[in-house]
C-alpha cells in the first residue's frame, strides 16, 4: 500500500449556535479535510481543526504545511506511522512551520487507511475489542447565569432520551459570577459537572476559593476543573491542584508529548485533557496516555471545533 494522491479541502462550517468561552467565541469552525488515496485505491480522510491560541497554527497555515508535505508523502506506505510523523516533523524543520493540527489530520487519515486495509475499526487496531461505553459532556458556554441556565435546560430536553449524565460549563474567572453560574446550572440540572476555566483566573487565591466554595456547596458533583489559569504557570496550578478540593486538569497547557513530561515532572495536576489536534494525532496521543498511566495521571480526551471526522478519530482514541 503507497500513497498516490492527496487532496487538501478548506471546510469551514457556521455553528449551530455560537460557541463562547472565557477569551473567544466561534461562529464558524474554520477547518481543513484532507484525503489520501493509495495505489490500491483505497482512500483515508482525516480533519485539521486549527486555532492559534491554542493549538499555535492558522487555518492558513495549516494549509500551507499540508501542502508542503504532501510531495514528500507521495509513495510513502500510510501504515508506517513512525515514518510518517518522520516526514512530518523533517517537514517542520524544512520550512519553519509547524502544524500539530495538519499533522493529526495526516494521522488520522493514515490510521483510516490502516484500518481499511485490515477492514477493522481503529478502536481494534488500538487494542480494544468491542467499542467502550466513555461518559460523554455537552458543553454549555460561558454566558450570564440565567442565560446558561436557559441552555442547560434546552440542552437536557433535547438530549433526554439519551441519558444525559454530565455537563461541561465554560466559565470565566469571575468569582462570584462562576460561582452563581454553577450552583444555578446546578438546580436545574442533576447530574455530574465539569468547569472548565480556559485559563480564565487571575490567580491562585481566587481560583481555590471559588472551587472550594463550590465543592462545599456540591460536593463530587463537580469531578474537575480544566485549566484554571493561563497556561504554562505550573508552579501556580500545582499550588491549585494541592489545595483544591476538586481535583485539577491541564488543557491548554497540555498540548504535546513535551508538555506532558514537564507537567509529570513538576506534579502539576491530577489529570489532563489530551486533544489529539494539539498532540499531533493519535500516534502523539498514545504516547503521551503511556506517561499519563505510568505516573497515576487521569485522562479525558476532548476535540477542538471538530466536524464529524476529527471527533470520529477521537472517539476511536
Amino acid at each position: 500500500m503507497k500513497i498516490d494522491n492527496v487532496n487538501v479541502f478548506e471546510f469551514n462550517r457556521k455553528l449551530r449556535e455560537p460557541f463562547i468561552i472565557s477569551f473567544h467565541r466561534w461562529d464558524y469552525n474554520k477547518n481543513l479535510i484532507i484525503k489520501i488515496c493509495t495505489d490500491d485505491n483505497l482512500a483515508g480522510i482525516g480533519e485539521a481543526s486549527p486555532f492559534k491560541p491554542i493549538t499555535g497554527d492558522s487555518q492558513r497555515e495549516a494549509l500551507t504545511f499540508m501542502k508542503k508535505a504532501i510531495p514528500s508523502l507521495i509513495g510513502e506506505d500510510p501504515s508506517n506511522i513512525d515514518n510518517i510523523h518522520e516526514i512530518l516533523d523533517s517537514t517542520s524543520k524544512k520550512i519553519g512551520l509547524n502544524s500539530q493540527t495538519s499533522k493529526a489530520a495526516i494521522d488520522y487519515a493514515c490510521y483510516d487507511l490502516i484500518g481499511k486495509s485490515m477492514s477493522k475499526p481503529i478502536y481494534q487496531l488500538l487494542g480494544s475489542k468491542k467499542p467502550n461505553l466513555v461518559p460523554t459532556t455537552i458543553t454549555v458556554s460561558v454566558n450570564t447565569p440565567d442565560k446558561m441556565v436557559k441552555d442547560t435546560k434546552k440542552i437536557v430536553n433535547e438530549y433526554r432520551e439519551n441519558g444525559l449524565k454530565r455537563l461541561k460549563l465554560k466559565i470565566s474567572g469571575n468569582p462570584k459570577l462562576d460561582f452563581q453560574r454553577v450552583l444555578k446550572v446546578s438546580n436545574v440540572f442533576p447530574g455530574e459537572l465539569v468547569l472548565d476555566a480556559n485559563q480564565g483566573y487571575k490567580n491562585v487565591d481566587d481560583a481555590l476559593k471559588t472551587f472550594n466554595n463550590l465543592y462545599d456547596e456540591l460536593g463530587d458533583r463537580v469531578i474537575l476543573v480544566e485549566e484554571p489559569i493561563k497556561k504554562g504557570r505550573l508552579g501556580e496550578l500545582r499550588e491549585i491542584t494541592v489545595n483544591s478540593k476538586i481535583p485539577i486538569f491541564a488543557d491548554e497547557s497540555m498540548a504535546t508529548y513535551e508538555d506532558m513530561k514537564n507537567i509529570v515532572l513538576k506534579k502539576a495536576v491530577h489529570g489532563v485533557n489530551i486533544k489529539l489536534p494539539k498532540a499531533g494525532g493519535i500516534f502523539w496521543g498514545l504516547k503521551i496516555q503511556e506517561i499519563a498511566k505510568e505516573n497515576n495521571i487521569l485522562v479525558m480526551v476532548g476535540p477542538m471545533i471538530d466536524g464529524a471526522i476529527g471527533i470520529a478519530a477521537s472517539s476511536h482514541f
